[in-house]
C-alpha cells in the first residue's frame, strides 16, 4: 500500500517518510535508505527525514554516515532530545563512551532539565566507571522526573490525574473505603503520598508507611510494594531496611529500576561500596534496554503519525 502511495505521490515527503519508517521496522534499512533518496537530495532536507536516514545508515553498517547525517540534523533541531539519544546510541554500540558523553553534554547544555539526557550520559559514565558521575546523573534523572519510578499499575489509575497528586489520592482513599485491604489500592497510596514529598514525622508519612507495609505484608509478590517501602526507609535513615526491600523488590522483579536505583543509594549512604559499580552496570543496561525499546516505540509513533488520513468514497 505505502508502496503505491509513494509512486503516485513521489514527492510528498510524509510518504516517504512512512514508507521508510515501515522499512526500518521490517529491518531493511537499505530499502529505507532508497525510499528516502529523493528528500536527501532535495536542497533543504528536514530534520525527521535526516533522523530517519541516520538511523538507516547505522542499520546499514555505515556509521560514518549515520553520524554526518545526525550532526546534520542537530544543526536543523539543536534541541530535539531524540537527536542526541541517537548519537548516545551510536557511541555506546561503538565503544565511544567519551565522544558520546561529550555530545550529550552539549545537549544539556541547551536542555539543562531534560532528564532523559541525564540518563543516556550516566549510561555512558558507567561504561568509562566513572561511577560517581554516573550516579550523580541517574540521581538528577530521578529528582526532575520522579515518576519514571511509577508502576504501570499506578500509571493506569493516575494517567488523567497525573499532574494532580491531589485528586489522584482523593480517588485512591474512595476506592479504599470500600476494599480497604486491597495491597494494589494501599501501595498506589503509599505511592501517590511519597510523590507529594511528605516529610518523616508528619500524618501523610506516617499513613504511606503504614500503608506500604499493609501491601508488602498482604501480598509479598508486589514488588512495587517493598520498592515504595525502601524509599520511606531511605527518607528516615533506615538504610538495612530499606537495602532487605529493595532485595525482595528485585528478587521479584529483576528489571525494577527503582528499587536497583534505591539500593545503590542505601549501600552508599551505609557505606558499602563494594556492589555499588556491579549494580550501576546493570542499572545502566536496564537503562539502555529501555532506551532502545522507546526507540522502537518512536519508530512506531512516526510511522503512525506521519500516516495519511484514508480518503473517503463519496
Amino acid at each position: 500500500m505505502e508502496e503505491k502511495a509513494v509512486a503516485l505521490r513521489p514527492r510528498e515527503a510524509s510518504e516517504r517518510r512512512v514508507l521508510a519508517s515501515i522499512q526500518l521496522l521490517a529491518k531493511q534499512p537499505q530499502a529505507a535508505l532508497s525510499t528516502l533518496q529523493p528528500l536527501l537530495e532535495s536542497a533543504t532536507p528536514d530534520a525527521d527525514t535526516l533522523q530517519l536516514a541516520s538511523r538507516a545508515y547505522e542499520d546499514a553498517g555505515d556509521t560514518p554516515r549515520a553520524v554526518s547525517t545526525l550532526r546534520q540534523a542537530l544543526l536543523l533541531d539543536p534541541r530535539r532530545t531524540s537527536l542526541y539519544l541517537d548519537f548516545a546510541t551510536i557511541c555506546f554500540n561503538h565503544q565511544s563512551f567519551q565522544v558520546g558523553v561529550d555530545i550529550i553534554t552539549e545537549g544539556l547544555s541547551l536542555q539543562p532539565n531534560d532528564d532523559d539526557l541525564y540518563v543516556a550520559r550516566g549510561v555512558l559514565y558507567v561504561q568509562l566507571a566513572q561511577y560517581d558521575k554516573a550516579e550523580a546523573d541517574f540521581e538528577k534523572a530521578y529528582a526532575l522526573n520522579p515518576k519514571q519510578s511509577l508502576s504501570i499499575a499506578a500509571q493506569g489509575l493516575t494517567a488523567v490525574q497525573a499532574s494532580d497528586l491531589d485528586h489522584a489520592l482523593v480517588a485512591i482513599q474512595e476506592k479504599l473505603q470500600k476494599k480497604p485491604n486491597d495491597p494494589l489500592l494501599l501501595y498506589l497510596q503509599a505511592d501517590v503520598l511519597s510523590q507529594k514529598g511528605i516529610d518523616p514525622g508528619t500524618p501523610d508519612f506516617a499513613l504511606a508507611l503504614r500503608s506500604a507495609k499493609s501491601a508488602a505484608n498482604l501480598q509479598p509478590s508486589l514488588s512495587s510494594a517493598h520498592t515504595v517501602l525502601a524509599k520511606l526507609y531511605m527518607q528516615t535513615g533506615q538504610y538495612a531496611e530499606a537495602i532487605a526491600q529493595c532485595r525482595k523488590a528485585l528478587e521479584i522483579d529483576p528489571q525494577d529500576q527503582s528499587a536497583l536505583y534505591h539500593l545503590i543509594q542505601a549501600l552508599r549512604k551505609s557505606g558499602q561500596q563494594k556492589e555499588i559499580p556491579e549494580l550501576l552496570q546493570r542499572l545502566a543496561k536496564l537503562r539502555e534496554e529501555a532506551a532502545q525499546q522507546e526507540r522502537e516505540r518512536y519508530r512506531y509513533k512516526l510511522f503512525v503519525e506521519d500516516s495519511p488520513a484514508p480518503s473517503r468514497q463519496p
